[in-house]
């Protein structure tokens, strides 16, 4: 009785132990103690750091073109505004001396009026030139594109902080928005300075128009004309 009751202890404990070192994991777990990299706690944060890293890098610099465009943006409106002032004081100042010139006449006037007139007649001309030479208009419209683009840029950026939501893409992993954000600054990625050197005035024409309106040249001739006049005077009286 006693051997029977030990081969049936020993069948119901080999029968027992049967099933569970048959048993394995299903197809596709991972085992116990195997972590895959994309489940690392560790590795995610140090991936979350460099994103949040190169943001913040991507923001910095936006904000240096922000005040890059701006301040160029203020110099050439600042320019402009000056030499539209310039020459409409210097082509006033031409104009009252041309006045007096032509009353007096060329050469009985002022050396101090003349002087006054052929300076601003000249500063004037080149004032007047000075927004087609150095492109103002143009570098005013382009710096304040880009600095309209890159505050634009900016409000992206600190919405996907907010919401982790592109703008045309809906929510998206912080990779992909780097790169958006990278192959937009790339498209900005200009320097808007220009200049345009074949609008230099001619100074002479200026000059010999200038000169053609108050009588100087009639005045020239007449010169030339009356000492032969004079000469001819005593040799009619012998």
């Amino acid at each position: 009785m006693s051997v029977q009751k030990n081969q049936s202890t020993a069948t119901t404990s080999t029968t027992s132990k049967g099933p569970s070192t048959a048993t394995a994991p299903p197809s596709g777990t991972p085992a116990a103690g195997n972590k895959t990299a994309s489940t690392d706690p560790s590795l995610e944060a140090a991936i979350r750091a460099l994103q949040e890293e190169r943001l913040q890098g991507q923001f910095h610099e936006i904000q240096q073109r922000i005040k890059h465009h701006f301040s160029q943006l203020i110099t050439y409106y600042s320019y402009s505004f000056a030499t539209t002032i310039m020459v409409g004081i210097l082509a006033a100042i031409a104009a009252i001396t041309l006045l007096f010139i032509t009353v007096k006449g060329w050469v009985p006037s002022s050396q101090y009026q003349k002087t006054i007139f052929l300076l601003a007649t000249v500063t004037a001309t080149y004032c007047a030139a000075f927004p087609g030479v150095f492109q103002l208009q143009r570098n005013i419209d382009d710096n304040r594109f880009l600095y309209l683009k890159y505050i634009d840029v900016a409000n992206q950026m600190c919405s996907y902080q907010a919401t982790n939501e592109s703008l045309d893409r809906g929510a998206v992993d912080p990779s992909v928005f780097i790169h958006q954000i990278d192959t937009t600054l790339g498209s900005l990625n200009k320097i808007a300075v220009g200049s345009e050197l074949s609008q230099i005035p001619d100074f002479t024409k200026a000059l010999n128009q200038a000169l053609g309106q108050t009588g100087a040249g009639n005045t020239g001739e007449a010169q030339t004309k009356s000492p032969q006049s004079s000469k001819r005077g005593p040799q009619t009286r012998k």
